[in-house]
């Protein structure tokens, strides 16, 4: 299990925080569970709003496309669950059932 909370440009989550978000369980595990997102280093761009559609969002203030951006791990995961990935050359039907990364837990209460 992986938790990557607070996925913007936040500072990373204190363990106080996370014990109080997440729980004792959680906060003490070992190793843990917690991902820091690096939104400068972490994130691959996965397609763009539409200029006219940013441009409406902002009251003309941004004409131009905007990226549409996740954390690495979180694509990688939708690529691996699709059975697409075909790392170390295996593309048979069990490569996800042998391969698959353990499950990806996203914290929403973060996203404005």
């Amino acid at each position: 299990m992986k938790i990557l909370p607070a996925l913007g440009t936040h500072h990373p989550m204190t363990t106080d925080q996370i014990r109080k978000m997440f729980g004792n369980d959680l906060a003490d595990a070992d190793p843990s569970p917690f991902v820091v997102h690096d939104w400068r280093k972490d994130v691959v761009t996965i397609g763009h709003a539409p200029a006219e559609m940013v441009s409406d969002a902002t009251y003309g203030m941004v004409n131009e496309p905007w990226p549409a951006q996740l954390n690495k791990l979180v694509w990688e995961k939708r690529i691996r669950n699709r059975g697409d990935d075909k790392e170390d050359g295996n593309e048979n039907e069990n490569y996800r059932d042998q391969h698959t990364p353990p499950p990806l837990v996203i914290s929403v209460g973060q996203v404005v």
